[in-house]
């Protein structure tokens, strides 16, 4: 992002406000010595030195603007021969200014995030982030704490992400700490999920009294060796809505290092206990996610080096329980049974996962995933990337839930036995320069049996154009 920096000058003294500074020769010289210091007549001590000027504390000021447009576009045919098409054209626009004054910081960032679409979607607009930082710099590491409305990403994004996909994006109103020294480091973080201070469809007061978002975590890594990098993670959930209470710890573990050849790999896992009140429903929560892959990347690229191949194999899994009923919403609890084990991700990176199609959330899927990619250095700060992936999508419980990354209920039946769901085809490609990014794909959804039995789809197409601006 390209800044306009300020440099500001402030001098801070300490000291009546009417004193001048006083000369060395009227201290005695007893005074100097340490000796009692002999009184001036009429009584009065001698003035003291005052103390030298601080020097000057610089303020760096910057600013700058950030905007995206997006346009979508579905298409899809029953298997009756019916067609359907849906557009969307997400919006958001924000402004920032932040000051930095020595170890010190603090950050505004304004915005208004609305989509255009065949239906009617809210706005997102108002004080996206607000914070105060500090940053103490160690010998071998450093300090750094942040308070107020801020961003916050964990890991692969699988449990906590800024939903940069979505117009409005997703901010905390709370406190991060970290401590990063040598090879290891600790995080914690704690905080309620914000709302759009502006354009809330509620006065700002009834969100505490009818909906309540709380989440903390605490996490750590320790790296090892290049090919070897722990980390481990404790998070929490508390959220209380009308007629909704769940409160759900989350207990996560990944192993990650890069291989000689341009290999590397990565392995997560996340076991999830605590509880789920939902109407009359109240069971235990009893579920688990896992994400393990890898990757490819040549070290020696092609035209001078400029191209650089690789290969991307990995599966995603997140758990699942069948269904008594198809009578709920979609994340409720579809069973009367006294545990629950559909994997509860309300702030993961629910477009990063599980396809760009958008067709499934992390609960009762496993996804096998294999790419092709080529990253292109064009020239100076210009990149262009080009990747083709195949998603194959099942049922971990065939007599499930299928939920879609907005968590709206896309089909159920308690007595499906066939998991097969759908096979994704995704072409993608991204070019970047400077301030500008720009990208776009296309998707090609084929229904496999399971997913025909469900949902009366033959064949969809997806779309759409990505431009971000930076400056």
């Amino acid at each position: 992002m390209m800044c306009l920096a300020v440099h500001v000058g402030l001098i801070l003294a300490i000291g009546p406000p009417d004193a001048e500074p006083a000369p060395s020769s009227a201290v005695p010289e007893q005074a100097q010595s340490g000796r009692r210091r002999s009184r001036q007549p009429g009584g009065r001590r001698p003035a003291r030195q005052a103390r030298e000027p601080r020097p000057p504390l610089p303020i760096e000021w910057s600013a700058g603007t950030f905007s995206m447009v997006r346009g979508e576009l579905e298409w899809s045919r029953s298997q009756a021969g019916d067609t359907a098409v849906d557009w969307r054209v997400p919006l958001r626009l924000r402004a920032r200014l932040s000051a930095r004054a020595g170890p010190f910081d603090a950050q505004l960032e304004v915005q208004d995030a609305r989509p255009l679409s065949s239906e009617p979607t809210d706005s997102r607009s108002g004080i996206h982030q607000l914070s105060f930082g500090f940053r103490w710099q160690l010998a071998k590491g450093e300090l750094t704490l942040r308070l107020g409305r801020q961003e916050f990403i964990s890991w692969t994004q699988h449990i906590y992400a800024n939903r940069r996909w979505n117009h409005g994006m997703r901010s905390w109103d709370g406190l991060h700490f970290a401590a990063l020294w040598g090879p290891g480091g600790i995080e914690l973080f704690a905080g309620l999920l914000a709302r759009p201070l502006l354009s809330a469809q509620v006065p700002f007061e009834e969100h505490w009294r009818e909906e309540f978002a709380l989440t903390y975590t605490a996490q750590g890594y320790l790296r090892l060796h290049d090919a070897l990098v722990l980390e481990l993670s404790v998070a929490g959930r508390h959220t209380r809505e009308a007629n909704d209470r769940r409160d759900i710890a989350n207990l996560g573990t990944r192993v990650r290092g890069e291989l000689p050849w341009g290999l590397s790999y990565q392995a997560e896992g996340h076991l999830q206990l605590g509880r789920v009140r939902v109407g009359d429903r109240d069971p235990r929560q009893l579920a688990g996610a896992g994400y393990m892959q890898l990757a490819w990347l040549s070290e020696r690229g092609w035209a001078r080096d400029r191209s650089k191949p690789g290969v991307d194999l990995a599966a995603d899994f997140a758990s699942g329980g069948g269904c008594q009923t198809t009578q709920f919403e979609g994340l409720d609890p579809c069973s009367d049974a006294a545990w629950r084990h559909d994997f509860d991700s309300p702030w993961t990176a629910h477009h990063r996962w599980f396809g760009h199609a958008d067709r499934f959330r992390a609960i009762n899927v496993l996804d096998y995933r294999a790419g092709l990619h080529l990253k292109n250095k064009l020239f100076a700060e210009a990149e262009l990337d080009l990747a083709i992936y195949n998603h194959v999508f099942r049922m971990v419980h065939p007599g499930g839930q299928w939920v879609d990354v907005g968590g709206d209920l896309v089909a159920v039946d308690p007595g499906n036995r066939d998991p097969w769901l759908s096979n994704e085809l995704e072409l993608n490609v991204r070019w970047r320069w400077r301030w500008l990014e720009i990208e776009t794909a296309w998707m090609l959804l084929v229904p496999l049996s399971g997913g025909r039995a469900l949902r009366d789809e033959a064949l969809g197409q997806r779309l759409y154009v990505w431009a971000l601006v930076r400056y």
